[in-house]
């Protein structure tokens, strides 16, 4: 393909896999429609063996990418690789990334979540590029608070100080809610730092009428409020909890329970089974994920509730911008980034402030009242998610300024209180 314009090139490190439905919503929409914006990219992606592609694949999707304006640079990355893999996977990317530098020569690098920042501090102080640290929130904060390392361990230790050096050398940093940022700031951050939550793409992602007619007659559902869990399975995700406020609401109204998954239907047959909730009203789907937003139209609320540990002040789960986009209320934990405090304040849902029986009854009784508003529930939860949660008016035109502001040393990035979504 026609290297990028080295004007306006960018060096993107991700990683995701390029077929992860993360690398999909969260790196290819914004690459997108960067480069149609002149911001084309050369796309580095850690490829994991359950991700993995045939030659014909790979061969085909180089081609779709580079007609939307991305040149794609595969790094094979062994799957729970130990530390001495790990070590080879960086040093391969490193590898990769510098002959994309040499070959295309783009301007900046911009990494994405911590462990390709590592790879891209080193690329950008090499040859000398402004290095944009997307840090998303702080990996090695979520390893210890899912139970994986422990603060005294040498892996958290590695993660926290290469984090640390990244914030301390990046000419700008992206983090996903508010409350991060503040925190950023109080310990000295210099760098500018953008808040950018998840964004989605509100073409897929809106109220469907035809869709939620034909998802429901599927379903066998009438009356009966529909719950859906969007997602996989995960330490950070309270799955019995989910199923105990579906067991409480179910004594309130008839409900049924819908798992859009990839993992194993009997996780969730098990967690419903912990929370006391009827097996036969659960349904689970194995979604594609172009099918998701047909199947959320059915439902009536997204369930979202996510352990409320410190790392999470940092986050701004993707399905939660579904959600919203859907026109469905939420229900969430409380200290989920900025987005509980958006729940809570202009009523886009309920918040479970435990698992325990009476915390969930409180919440289903929020949860039928704001059903009882008819309609008006739904078109603020999308009308909100239209203003904060436009991949092209929020993320890719946040993205685009930093660009900017990198790439003109005349331009100086600033925070504006107006870009605040809390």
């Amino acid at each position: 393909m026609a290297p990028p314009p080295a004007g306006r090139a960018v060096l993107y490190i991700s990683n995701w896999s390029l077929t992860s439905p993360l690398c999909e919503s969260q790196t290819l929409s914004y690459l997108r429609a960067l480069a149609a914006r002149g911001y084309r990219s050369c796309l580095v992606t850690l490829e994991r063996v359950p991700y993995a592609l045939t030659p014909d694949q790979a061969a085909a999707a180089t081609a779709r990418l580079a007609a939307d304006g991305i040149c794609w640079h595969p790094v094979r990355y062994r799957h729970r690789a130990g530390f001495a893999q790990a070590v080879a996977g960086a040093v391969a990317a490193f590898v990769r990334a510098a002959s994309a530098v040499a070959r295309h020569r783009p301007r900046i690098v911009h990494t994405r979540t911590s462990a390709a920042a590592a790879v891209g501090c080193v690329v950008a102080r090499v040859f000398g590029r402004p290095l944009l640290y997307d840090a998303d929130s702080e990996l090695s904060e979520e390893y210890v608070d899912g139970g994986h390392w422990t603060r005294d361990g040498l892996q958290y230790r590695l993660l926290a100080g290469v984090e640390a050096f990244c914030r301390r050398h990046a000419s700008g940093i992206v983090v996903l809610s508010e409350r991060l940022r503040a925190d950023f700031l109080a310990r000295g951050v210099r760098a500018p730092v953008t808040v950018i939550p998840c964004c989605v793409d509100l073409r897929r992602f809106r109220p469907d009428a035809a869709s939620r007619r034909a998802r429901r007659q599927e379903l066998s559902v009438d009356t009966e409020r529909v719950l859906v869990f969007a997602g996989k399975l995960g330490p950070r995700y309270l799955l019995a909890e989910t199923m105990t406020f579906a067991r409480v609401l179910a004594r309130r109204c008839p409900v049924r329970m819908l798992v859009l998954t990839h993992d194993e239907p009997a996780a969730f047959a098990a967690a419903a089974e912990r929370g006391g909730f009827d097996p036969a009203a659960l349904t689970i789907r194995r979604a594609a994920p172009a099918d998701v937003p047909g199947w959320l139209a059915a439902a009536d609320a997204g369930m979202a509730l996510i352990r409320p540990t410190p790392s999470e002040r940092g986050s701004s789960p993707i399905k939660i911008s579904e959600y919203l986009a859907c026109g469905l209320p939420v229900v969430t934990t409380p200290g989920i980034g900025d987005i509980s405090a958006v729940v809570d304040r202009e009523a886009f849902g309920s918040i479970v402030v435990d698992g325990s029986d009476a915390a969930c009854a409180a919440a289903a009784d929020r949860l039928i009242a704001l059903w009882n508003e008819g309609d008006d529930v739904g078109r603020r939860c999308e009308s909100w998610a239209r203003t904060w949660l436009d991949v092209d008016a929020i993320g890719v035109e946040r993205y685009r300024r930093v660009y900017e502001a990198l790439l003109s040393p005349s331009i100086r990035l600033r925070y504006h209180a107006t870009d605040a979504n809390v």
